[in-house]
């Protein structure tokens, strides 16, 4: 979801036709200010928020207060700002700056293609800077989303409210754009000038690239009945929902979970449609824990043995329904890279086994985080799952997490089990450092 206005919109000029400089900049980690000024360090690139202090353990939810460290906004660990340097201004106290994202990247030659834009702000795109000594303006701190409830396009939830002060899309000043992995974000000064001069930075580290890519094979079984999950060319299909949303829960953190849009099915898609062999029964899949991956009979190995499985590629396989079933769902672990070796739940390595019955719109996204954080059930608190740490000043609460141990959530929404965060957890597990060391992870 994006905006209408088109390129064409925005006249590019050198930057030496005015005495101004507009900068990307970000808040020391080791020293926060809350605030950007003078010194605040360049960067090259930026991030997608992780909302890693957004949240309050008691109502109300979201900590969305105006000093910036109790601020969702102000206290993420990816926020980032715009800096204007303009003598000539010196004394008038604010200035405007527009603020939006684009996808890809930089026309190489005059005359290619212009990027388009994704996010203006519905509206305005324009940003006030506070002037913190004479002739230098910043923002308050910005972030980017990746999904359309993050980047305020939708309700952000009912019964989450937001205060009377609280900007929303299509407002001035507000203070969050929607982008994408492959692109990029853009800042100009002065806002809705003819004249501009402008600076644009990559979504992500891009020298090294930074970002990742996660194969993915997908097969939902079919018997007499027919496809555990319906018809995959309806829009409806609750399929495509959990696609998009691994796809957003992964991008989130860099990674480019290889899953194709839809409807429909694409014949050369990584998803298929499979009649269940022999022996294996998609409406009542038994999960025996007595029988090893190895064991002709057991079920799963039937299963495996029917596909063309690429390797240390995610497999996932969709039937009917898991007995016993438990959460609905289970995973094999990516540490058990031999096919001789097996996890607690009898599965080979780098497959997840999803109940379409059972199934939310995170179930997806959270089996897969299993192969990739690859957290032992032996961690003393939070076993497999996250259990978030109880001492400040990070707000990373359990209910937030995508791999919480209690079900992940029914609904969409901002407060939804669809974090993934980059700091210990009560067991001492870092799971984006995990995930992104997996070696199921590869180069763009």
């Amino acid at each position: 979801m994006g905006d209408r206005e088109t390129a064409s919109d925005f006249v590019r000029v050198p930057a030496r036709t005015l005495d101004a400089t507009i900068e990307f900049v970000t808040d020391d980690p080791n020293s926060p200010k809350f605030l950007a000024d003078a010194s605040s360090p360049l960067t090259s690139f930026v991030r997608f928020a992780l909302w890693d202090n957004a949240f309050n353990a008691t109502p109300p939810l979201l900590r969305n207060k105006d000093p910036e460290p109790e601020n969702y906004v102000g206290a993420d660990s990816r926020r980032f700002y715009i800096r204007v340097r303009q003598p000539s201004s010196a004394g008038v106290g604010t200035v405007l700056a527009d603020w939006f994202t684009l996808d890809g990247n930089p026309p190489a030659r005059l005359g290619d293609p212009p990027q388009r834009l994704v996010d203006t702000g519905s509206g305005d795109k324009s940003i006030t800077l506070t002037e913190r000594e004479p002739g230098v303006f910043t923002s308050r701190a910005l972030m980017l989303a990746c999904d359309d409830r993050d980047g305020g396009f939708i309700d952000a939830q009912p019964g989450l409210p937001l205060p009377t002060n609280q900007r929303v899309r299509g407002q001035s000043d507000f203070r969050i754009r929607k982008g994408g992995m492959f692109g990029a974000t853009e800042a100009r000064f002065p806002s809705g000038g003819n004249v501009q001069v402008r600076v644009q930075v990559p979504i992500f580290n891009r020298s090294p690239d930074e970002r990742k890519r996660l194969p993915v094979q997908i097969f939902i079984l079919k018997d007499g009945t027919g496809s555990c999950m319906g018809n995959p060319d309806d829009p409806a299909n609750p399929l495509w929902t959990h696609l998009r949303i691994l796809r957003e829960s992964y991008e989130r953190i860099s990674i480019f979970a290889a899953v194709p849009g839809g409807p429909p099915l694409a014949p050369d898609s990584n998803i298929r449609i499979l009649d269940a062999p022999p022996g294996v029964d998609c409406q009542h899949f038994q999960i025996d824990l007595n029988k090893d991956a190895g064991n002709p009979e057991n079920p799963l190995r039937k299963l495996v043995g029917a596909i063309s499985r690429q390797s240390d590629t995610v497999t996932v396989f969709y039937v009917h329904h898991l007995e016993p079933s438990g959460p609905g769902t289970l995973s094999g672990s990516s540490t058990n890279r031999s096919s001789t070796r097996v996890t607690v739940h009898r599965l080979p390595a780098d497959v997840s086994m999803i109940d379409s019955k059972n199934a939310t719109p995170y179930t997806l996204a959270h089996e897969i985080g299993h192969l990739l954080t690859d957290k032992p059930d032996s961690s003393a608190i939070g076993g497999f799952h996250f259990l978030g740490p109880t001492t400040p000043p990070a707000q990373r609460h359990t209910d937030h997490d995508l791999m919480r141990g209690n079900g992940t959530s029914q609904t969409e929404s901002i407060a939804a089990s669809k974090r993934l965060w980059n700091a210990p957890d009560s067991d001492g597990f870092d799971q984006v450092a995990h995930i992104l060391q997996s070696p199921l992870l590869r180069n763009l």
